[in-house]
């Protein structure tokens, strides 16, 4: 664009693109609850309302107004070719709802005077299933694919510049805006082919809420992970530590009038079962370390299935992953008593076990009993980690996870053991709170 073409916007975070050598008509969209350059958000089923004010420095005669509200993605990933320079690129544009213009019959306009459009659109719940055309691994993914994406932007966004945790990385991105388009009649009444003479957007912020379950009647709780590992002490093997995980409670944003976010509190059930091989006391629990992970996954090509971090270990270079991590709070677990299970539980554990790898010879001194304690693990998100909800969509995927690390003390060993697990979190959005 020429240097001395005017400035076709009045307001902040718009972006035009007229013709060079044309005269631009000014336009300012205005978004109904936005004030002094502040963001709203909107969620599903919000109505986003607003006015598109235009105005003209000499006489126009307009042929067309198209106002729309769009949503689209584009990514960024290294080629196939590792001796290709440069990177693949993808977009994709899965919304587009169109504003009808009612009675729209003053085509000739003049200077001094502010033409003024309105328009309201409902935030969908889904897209069309037609915005999801590839093959997926089963209905469920696709399904997924269909639901309503959050924006999704690089830090330098003023959505995240002061936060951590909800921008993404500068290879993806997920946007929606109104955009308005202006076509002017080449001559008056003549009814020939408009030519656009002004393409003006504006961004929204966009946080899908929750959807409900389907399934109706499903245990609240259930386990998502089990881990088992041999307590050792100088080359012998003293027994069997087991640790299985609940489902943690999601996490819930609700975004705030002030502009700031409010992060509700979750926790990870622990039930840490002791399974000696000797009569020997059970190991002493030392610590509990937690992280937040977040992992975000992106590519040129539409996933198939809900991506993971250990399948992008051997994934094709059109597909990457960022992963960060956020320490949070440990929880020490030095005054934890264990509880002795009664003889007849703990010869069910044995029976149970006796077919897995950690099973020793039955001609050995087997003691009839096991030890057993649940630990509770807050899982507190600081304020200022901006997250956004979980979400998998055609290119874009971004989930959640807490890292956990046990430290115990196996009786006569000289070191501490550790044992990691990663527990799976999911992350939604709520509606205002004041």
């Amino acid at each position: 664009m020429s240097s001395n073409l005017p400035m076709p916007c009045a307001i902040r975070n718009l972006s035009s693109y007229p013709l060079p050598g044309k005269h631009v008509p000014q336009v300012v969209i205005e978004i109904n609850g936005e004030k002094d350059g502040g963001k709203r958000t909107f969620s599903t089923l919000d109505l986003v309302e607003g006015t598109a004010v235009v105005t003209v420095t000499q006489e126009t005669y307009l042929g067309h107004v198209d106002i729309t509200f769009e949503g689209s993605s584009t990514t960024s990933a290294s080629r196939a070719v590792s001796f290709v320079p440069g990177r693949r690129k993808a977009s994709h544009k899965f919304l587009r709802l169109r504003q009808p213009i009612d009675n729209f019959q003053e085509t000739r306009l003049v200077p001094g005077q502010s033409y003024k459009f309105p328009f309201s659109f409902e935030v969908p719940e889904s897209i069309s299933s037609q915005q999801c055309d590839h093959s997926t691994k089963d209905a469920e993914v696709e399904e997924a694919h269909t639901q309503l994406p959050p924006t999704f932007e690089s830090r330098s966004s003023k959505f995240w510049q002061s936060t951590a945790g909800g921008w993404a990385p500068k290879a993806c991105r997920i946007s929606y805006k109104i955009r308005v388009v202006l076509s002017e009649k080449s001559q008056p009444f003549t009814g020939t082919t408009s030519s656009k003479v002004c393409d003006v957007s504006r961004s929204l912020r966009i946080m899908p809420a929750a959807k409900m379950a389907k399934v109706l009647g499903c245990p609240l709780h259930y386990l998502v992970h089990e881990k088992q590992s041999e307590c050792r002490s100088l080359g012998r093997n003293l027994g069997n530590l087991q640790v299985a995980a609940e489902e943690p409670r999601k996490i819930q944003i609700s975004a705030m009038r002030t502009g700031m976010n409010k992060i509700s509190a979750s926790a990870a059930e622990l039930h840490i079962t002791f399974d000696p091989k000797t009569n020997i006391p059970p190991p002493q629990l030392c610590k509990i370390r937690s992280k937040l992970e977040v992992a975000t996954y992106y590519g040129t090509t539409p996933w198939e299935d809900y991506p993971t971090t250990k399948e992008m270990e051997c994934a094709s270079t059109d597909r990457e992953a960022y992963v960060t991590t956020t320490p949070l709070q440990s929880l020490d677990l030095s005054s934890i008593q264990w509880e002795r299970l009664p003889s007849f539980y703990a010869a069910k554990v044995k029976l149970a076990d006796s077919a897995s790898e950690y099973s020793v010879s039955s001609s050995g001194t087997s003691p009839e009993h096991s030890y057993t304690v649940s630990v509770t693990v807050p899982i507190n998100i600081p304020e200022e980690q901006a997250l956004v909800p979980t979400f998998h969509s055609c290119l874009v995927s971004r989930t959640y996870a807490i890292d956990l690390v046990l430290s115990y003390q196996v009786p006569s060993a000289i070191c501490k053991s550790t044992m990691n697990m990663r527990i799976p979190i999911e992350v939604v959005f709520g509606r205002w709170e004041s």
